[in-house]
């Protein structure tokens, strides 16, 4: 709907850029990432049980809905390799976000909505 507020489903993609997607762990380095072949990344985050807790609740109680779940999924893909040339001066971090920007944007592509 129209209107001053803007779109939620963007609200809820840069909440879930965090929550979900680990930006602020990338930003503070807290992540390992290694490219181990031209076309294979891996990435870990170094998240604590309680990152991975608190991930789920957000979920399961702002993204129920399976259609807004699967739009904020990848809207926030969208946010991760949009910020690719905002870390130009740490290509360790672009990496990172290209690998999670890409893997959420697979992860939105095989997501099907039964309606």
């Amino acid at each position: 709907v129209p209107g001053i507020y803007g779109d939620a489903r963007y609200d809820l993609a840069k909440l879930a850029h965090s929550f979900s997607g680990g930006y602020d762990f990338i930003v503070s380095d807290r992540f390992n990432v290694t490219l181990t072949s031209k076309t294979e990344i891996q990435c870990s985050i170094k998240k604590s049980s309680y990152h991975v807790q608190v991930k789920s609740i957000f979920e399961n109680i702002l993204l129920q809905d399976c259609a807004v779940h699967q739009q904020v999924i990848a809207i926030q893909s969208l946010l991760f390799l949009s910020m690719l040339p905002l870390h130009v001066d740490t290509p360790r971090r672009q990496l990172a976000m290209l690998a999670t920007g890409l893997q959420l944007y697979y992860q939105a592509s095989k997501v099907k909505v039964i309606k």
